[in-house]
């Protein structure tokens, strides 16, 4: 058995986080050393950006130009505690979000930035992309529960719409699942 370091590290990239953007179009991927987009038809790289540290979150924006980044891997980019709203077009950060706790996700759209600071709680703060203040809190409810990823309705902010993974008795499987309104309001289910 051979349990020797190799002599060199290999040069692969790390993959440490993919997401796809609102219409599935597109998928970033964070890397150790920076990020690629990709057409999800094809793919093919579309963009790409050597930061020289690791992107543990890389969420697009649409289709547009904007990427939420969070630093990740063995050497973190960013700190942990920190969004970066990138702007590839002009290739430089366009807002920088600092928190007291690490990033765990975000979520972004043209108006709003939701950052995900713990897995536990029931709090969701939404940001305003313009200023970096914060603009609602939303309770999600009293039962445990974890949160994968959110979406933004483009006409509403009351339909921001957690995807929540809670274990399904048998005797709920006919429930429906809860709407925004329910997530903004706890209500305790029978």
């Amino acid at each position: 058995m051979n349990t020797r370091p190799p002599i060199e590290a290999p040069n692969e990239p790390v993959v440490l986080s993919v997401s796809f953007n609102n219409d599935c179009s597109r998928f970033a991927v964070g890397l150790d050393s920076g990020f690629g987009i990709f057409q999800s038809s094809t793919c093919e790289l579309q963009a790409s950006k050597d930061f020289g540290g690791g992107l543990g979150l890389v969420q697009m924006m649409g289709n547009a130009n904007y990427l939420a980044l969070a630093g990740g891997g063995r050497s973190p980019k960013f700190p942990s505690n920190k969004v970066i709203i990138w702007d590839d077009s002009k290739g430089k950060v366009a807002l920088e979000i600092s928190t007291l706790t690490s990033v765990r996700g975000v979520q972004l759209s043209k108006t709003r930035v939701v950052v995900v600071l713990h897995n536990s709680g029931t709090l969701i703060r939404i940001f305003s992309t313009n200023s970096g203040a914060k603009i609602a809190e939303r309770r999600r409810g009293a039962e445990a529960a974890t949160v994968y990823s959110m979406r933004f309705s483009p006409s509403a902010l009351g339909a921001l719409r957690p995807r929540i993974c809670n274990p399904i008795r048998p005797d709920q499987a006919d429930e429906p699942t809860e709407s925004a309104e329910a997530l903004a309001t706890p209500q305790r289910r029978k």
